[in-house]
């Protein structure tokens, strides 16, 4: 199997990977809360708390704009739960 045929299948093993996960997903919440707790000690400087606030917001919009189409589109529900994870991510930011 080429490197190319691995990227084609990504999105796929991807949905199944989170399909596998739906009933657990609540108890991978506070997980991402802590990365996002981690990468905010982890860097040398503080951020701006009006870009950090920016980029929080339009993470949300987009999940919210995505929610209905998460279920009718192929591929939209694995985007949907990923970028679920970033907001939460950036919520312990």
């Amino acid at each position: 199997m080429s490197v190319s045929d691995k990227i084609k299948a990504l999105p796929g093993l991807l949905q199944a990977a989170l399909a596998g996960q739906k009933d657990r997903v609540v108890l991978w919440l506070p997980v991402l809360f802590s990365f996002g707790v981690g990468g905010y000690f982890a860097l040398p400087f503080e951020p701006s708390g009006v870009l950090v606030a920016a980029l929080w917001l339009v993470m949300a919009l987009l999940w919210f704009l995505l929610a209905p189409l998460r279920f009718s589109h192929a591929g939209m529900t694995g985007l949907w739960f990923v970028l679920g994870a970033f907001l939460f991510v950036s919520s312990g930011f």
